[in-house]
C-alpha cells in the first residue's frame, strides 16, 4: 500500500516536469578560471542572481559583476580553513527543492531559501597535485575537493529543474545557452550536463580511491573488480580448471536462451564474444565456425545452408568443439548438418520449430537466439596490475591502391573477396595469412611468430581439404610484409594476387617481387594486429 501511495505521488510530480526552465539564480565556485568570463558577463546580462565563494567571488567582483557572497546567503562564515563554505541548509536547499512539490517549496519559502537553477563548479586538479610530488597532508587539502563534489552530485540529482556545469570544458557550451536561449535551459540539456556531471564527479572519486589504495599494504588493498562489488556471476571455472572465472555483465541482454545446455564457461563467452563480432561484419547469409577466438571456417554464400557448408569444409577437423555464429535463419536442414558434429554453441537470429528439435538433441548444446548486434566499445584488459583501454577496430581500408600488376585487377568480384578477406584477418590473431576464394575462407595461418609460416599453415590447409588454389585465390595479410619471402612463397604455388597494409620500410622488396612474379600487390592503408 505504502508503495503505491509512493508510486502516485512520483506520478504526480513527474508529470509536472518542465522542459524549459528560466535561469534566475546562479551558485558559481570553481577551481579554473579560465573562459569563466564569458559566462560571467552572460549571466549579469541576462540579470541571473550570482552565489559564489572564495576566489571565484574575487575574480567575478573584480570583473565588474555584482555578486553574492555565499556566507551572506548562509549567514554562517567560512570555517575550518575554508573546508567548510558551501556545505549548508541553504545552499543544498535551494539545489534540490523539488519545484514541482507544493511541500519543498513552502520550507523554501519557510527558511528563505532562495531556488538554484544553474550550478558551475570545477572541481580540484587531484591528478596534477599528485604529480607536483607534494606530501600526503597538501594532497588531501589541495586535491580532494568535498563541497564541490557535493554540490555537483547534488545539483545533478535534481536535474529536472537545475542545470549542472562540472568541468571548465562546459563553460563556452554554457555561454551559448545564455546567448542563444536567453537563459533558458532545456530538459534535454540538463539531463546531458547531469550524465556528465555524475562521470566528471565518479572519475574524480576514482582517482582519490586509485592514489589512496596503493598507499595500503598490498593484502590490504581494494580488488577494483571485486565480484561482490559488480555482482559478477562465477563460472565453473576459468580459461583452465585451475582457474577461478567471473563474468561481469548481462549476457540476456544480448541473447535469448533457447537450450542452456551445459553451463557456459569463461572460453565459451571469449569465443561467443568473437563469433558475434566477426559475422556483424557481413550482411549477405554468412557462416563462422570459432575454435579459439579463430575462425577456422568462415563463407558467405546466397543462402545460409551453402554458406555453412562451405564453412565446414575450410577444416572440418578443428570445427569439432567450437562455436557456430549464423546471421540468418536456421531451418532444418541447416540444423541437421549442425547436428552431425559435436558443437559447443550455436548462434543465430532465429531458428524454426522444429529445427531447434534437432538442435535439441544435442542435450550439452547451448542454442542463442542473438537479440541485437553487440556494441562497439572500447576494450580493456588487465596489464602491468593495471588496466590497458583501447578504441575498437572499426576502420576496414583507407583505398586500394595497386603497387604490382595490372589495374584491371579490381574487378567487382575481386573486389567483395579481397573485403571478405580483409574482414577474415582482422578477426585472426596476428601473425596471420589468409587465402580467400569465392568468399571462403579456403585456408588461413593464425598467432604465427612469423608470416611465413602463418602462410604455410594457410596453403597446408587450402591443399588438404581439396579448395586449392587458382588464378582467382587472393591472399590477405592484416599486417605488412617486413620481406618479400611472403610474396615468392605465394608465387610458388601460383598465387596471382595479394592484399596487405603496406608501411614497411621495406616495402619495396616486396613490390619488386610481386612485380618480378608477374603478381598483383595490393596495399590498403590499414593494418589490423590482434594479439
Amino acid at each position: 500500500m505504502a508503495d503505491a501511495i509512493v508510486e502516485k505521488n512520483l506520478e504526480v510530480k513527474t508529470s509536472l516536469i518542465r522542459d524549459q526552465i528560466k535561469i534566475k539564480s546562479a551558485l558559481v565556485s570553481v577551481y579554473s578560471k579560465d573562459k569563466l568570463d564569458l559566462v560571467i558577463y552572460a549571466l549579469y546580462k541576462l540579470g541571473i542572481t550570482i552565489y559564489s565563494t572564495g576566489g571565484t567571488q574575487k575574480f567575478i567582483k573584480n570583473h565588474g559583476v555584482p555578486v553574492t557572497a555565499v556566507e551572506d546567503l548562509t549567514q554562517f562564515p567560512e570555517m575550518l580553513d575554508g573546508r567548510v563554505k558551501t556545505l549548508h541548509p541553504r545552499i543544498f536547499g535551494g539545489l534540490l527543492a523539488v519545484r514541482n512539490d507544493a511541500g519543498h517549496m513552502k520550507v523554501l519559502a519557510d527558511h528563505q531559501i532562495p531556488e538554484i537553477d544553474l550550478v558551475i563548479v570545477d572541481l580540484y586538479p587531484f591528478e596534477e597535485v599528485v604529480n607536483a610530488k607534494v606530501s600526503e597532508e597538501k594532497i588531501i587539502e589541495n586535491g580532494i575537493d568535498i563541497g564541490g563534489n557535493s554540490i555537483i552530485r547534488a545539483a545533478a540529482k535534481n536535474f529536472y529543474d537545475v542545470l549542472t556545469i562540472s568541468s571548465r570544458d562546459q563553460y563556452e557550451w554554457l555561454a551559448e545557452i545564455l546567448e542563444k536561449q536567453n537563459g533558458v535551459s532545456t530538459l534535454a540539456q540538463r539531463r546531458k550536463a547531469m550524465v556528465q556531471a555524475y562521470n566528471i564527479s565518479s572519475h574524480f572519486d576514482s582517482q582519490i580511491f586509485n592514489y589512496f589504495n596503493n598507499t595500503l599494504p598490498e593484502e590490504d588493498r581494494v580488488m577494483v573488480f571485486k565480484k561482490s562489488v559488480l555482482n559478477g556471476r562465477e563460472m565453473r571455472y576459468g580459461e583452465n580448471p585451475q582457474q577461478n572465472g567471473f563474468y561481469y555483465g548481462n549476457l540476456e541482454d544480448v541473447f535469448e536462451v533457447v537450450q542452456e545446455g551445459k553451463e557456459l564457461s569463461y572460453n565459451n563467452l571469449k569465443d561467443i564474444h568473437a563469433a558475434v563480432m566477426l559475422v556483424q561484419e557481413f550482411t549477405q547469409p554468412t557462416a563462422a565456425i570459432i575454435k579459439h577466438q579463430n575462425s577456422c571456417g568462415l563463407a558467405t554464400r546466397s543462402n545460409i545452408m551453402e554458406a555453412y557448408k562451405a564453412a565446414h569444409a575450410c577444416d572440418p577437423i578443428s570445427a569439432f568443439g567450437s562455436i557456430i555464429n549464423l546471421n540468418k535463419e536456421v531451418d532444418v536442414e541447416v540444423a541437421t548438418l549442425i547436428h552431425m558434429v559435436f558443437t559447443e554453441v550455436v548462434i543465430a537470429p532465429s531458428y524454426t520449430h522444429e529445427a531447434i528439435k534437432i538442435l535439441s538433441a544435442q542435450k550439452t548444446l547451448r542454442i542463442l537466439i542473438q537479440k541485437r548486434p553487440l556494441k562497439s566499445e572500447n576494450e580493456f584488459s588487465s596489464c602491468l596490475e593495471g588496466l590497458v583501454e583501447q578504441t575498437p577496430d572499426t576502420l576496414l581500408y583507407k583505398d586500394f591502391v595497386i603497387k604490382a600488376g595490372p589495374l584491371e585487377t579490381l574487378s567487382p568480384d575481386r573486389h567483395e573477396n579481397i573485403i571478405f578477406g580483409i574482414k577474415a584477418s582482422k578477426h585472426l590473431k596476428s601473425n596471420c595469412v589468409v587465402l580467400i576464394k569465392n568468399k571462403t575462407l579456403a585456408g588461413f595461418g593464425a598467432g604465427r611468430t612469423n608470416r611465413i609460416d602463418a602462410l604455410k599453415d594457410a596453403l597446408r590447409l587450402v591443399n588438404t581439404y581439396g579448395i586449392g588454389v587458382d588464378e582467382d585465390t587472393i591472399l590477405v595479410s592484416e599486417a605488412f610484409f617486413p620481406e618479400a619471402d611472403c610474396v615468392n612463397e605465394a608465387h610458388k604455388y601460383g598465387i596471382k594476387i595479394i592484399v596487405e597494409p603496406g608501411g614497411s620500410v621495406k616495402d619495396h622488396l616486396s613490390i619488386e617481387a610481386a612485380q618480378k612474379n608477374g603478381q598483383t600487390l595490393i596495399f590498403t592503408g590499414v593494418r589490423h594486429f590482434k594479439h
